[in-house]
């Protein structure tokens, strides 16, 4: 059934001269339609008609008698035909004689009912008039509707068609513009003329592989102007098949900020990286700078502790010779005395170096540990770096798919 909605949108010229059986329809007609448009004959319905033609109001459907006083229905809707073949028309008459069935299929008379009208009859037969203008509705909204699109289309879609042999056989603007051709040259040109010679020419083969074999081909590829300016358009291109011939579509989007920016990008990640590793490799540098110099500092330490045995083992000789010596070396008692006090003397300031060493040693092993655990803090700073690299990449992957099914949907 037919979107009552609709209907109250239409508007109805409705012409009888017989009151009573007017005043019935009527009623019904404006229940179903705001706007019924009444006429008491048909030289009163053609004047109406073309009143609201000539105001650009169009009437949408004719319901008629057929025998009528001043003019009949037949001879009011053959002076519409003349200028309108499409308004539909329903025809209500008392009589049913072929002569008048003929004419009025002559004059594309959609139904034909006989009086008394039966109510339900004339509503389901308008409304089955009503359902193809309906439709015919709807398409004409979805063909405007197509037709902005391929108007926002041609604005912001770089589109142009290749025969079998790569020859451009149409551009649009935008896609002329982008190349600085002319239309009368880029029809000169071949698709491999306008590709940069960077591309590999087995790219270009695959791309021809692809959609030769009724399969889309989606990427960005890079182009070369009429002066030698390289650009990107993010490309489909497909086949399509009509009127005999096979042509090719390219449609694309300008992509070159975007292929840019990633270069940009991922140079910027590298350099991170690099810097990352360097800092890392310095640290660790430090590191083994500060292991070496305990590992001095240590061997050092051996060597006090060596030295101070071997003056501990010649004073305890000295304190044992002079336990043993007797009274004719007593003369030489002050000088061993006083040999011992420098020893002594000597052994203090040996233990203040010793200290000293032992201080410092301790010193330079919590600065080790400090300095492990400043490579170790550093080490999973990296690792957290790395990881938010990794992130950025997976998100970088994920909007490029999510471009990739919008592409894939608006194609849809």
């Amino acid at each position: 059934m037919v979107n009552r909605d609709f209907l109250k949108k239409l508007r109805i010229l409705f012409v009888e001269d017989e009151e009573l059986a007017r005043k019935q329809l009527e009623k019904v007609l404006k229940r179903l339609f705001n706007d019924v448009v009444i006429a008491k004959n048909g030289l009163e319905g053609y004047q109406k008609f073309q009143e609201y033609k000539l105001n650009d109001t169009k009437i949408d459907l004719i319901i008629s008698d057929i025998n009528m006083p001043q003019m009949s229905g037949l001879e009011m809707l053959e002076k519409i035909r003349v200028n309108d073949p499409d308004t539909p028309i329903i025809f209500s008459t008392a009589r049913s004689e072929t002569e008048y069935l003929l004419k009025a299929i002559s004059l594309n008379v959609v139904h034909y009912a006989l009086k008394p009208i039966d109510i339900e009859d004339m509503v389901l037969k308008i409304e089955k008039v009503c359902e193809k203008k309906f439709y015919e509705n709807i398409i004409h909204q979805k063909t405007q509707e197509l037709q902005e699109y391929l108007k926002i289309i041609n604005n912001v879609a770089s589109i142009h068609k290749m025969d079998n042999e790569g020859n451009i056989t149409f551009a649009n603007n935008l896609f002329l513009h982008s190349t600085a051709y002319k239309k009368e040259d880029i029809l000169t040109k071949n698709f491999s003329d306008i590709i940069s010679p960077d591309v590999d020419k087995k790219m270009l083969a695959r791309i021809w592989d692809t959609i030769s074999d009724n399969k889309t081909w989606k990427a960005d590829l890079k182009y070369i102007d009429k002066d030698g300016h390289s650009f990107y358009i993010k490309s489909t291109i497909f086949k399509i098949s009509g009127n005999g011939k096979e042509e090719y579509i390219n449609i694309g989007f300008d992509s070159t900020s975007e292929v840019n920016e990633k270069r940009e990008f991922r140079k910027k990640i590298l350099s991170s990286m690099k810097d990352k590793n360097l800092e890392v490799a310095q640290s660790q540098n430090n590191t083994k700078q500060y292991e070496q110099l305990a590992y001095n500092l240590q061997e050092e330490l051996k060597l006090v502790k060596q030295k101070h045995a071997d003056l501990t083992s010649q004073i305890n000789y000295y304190e044992s010779e002079l336990l043993n010596v007797d009274d004719r070396v007593a003369k030489n008692l002050k000088v061993k005395n006083t040999e011992v006090d420098m020893l002594k003397d000597t052994l203090a300031k040996n233990k203040h170096e010793k200290d000293t060493y032992t201080s410092t040693i301790r010193k330079l092993s919590e600065d080790l540990g400090n300095s492990k655990n400043q490579v170790d803090s550093l080490t999973d700073t990296v690792k957290r770096k790395d990881k938010r690299i990794e992130d950025l990449l997976g998100i970088i992957e994920i909007r490029e798919s999510q471009l990739k099914k919008l592409d894939s949907d608006f194609q849809k």
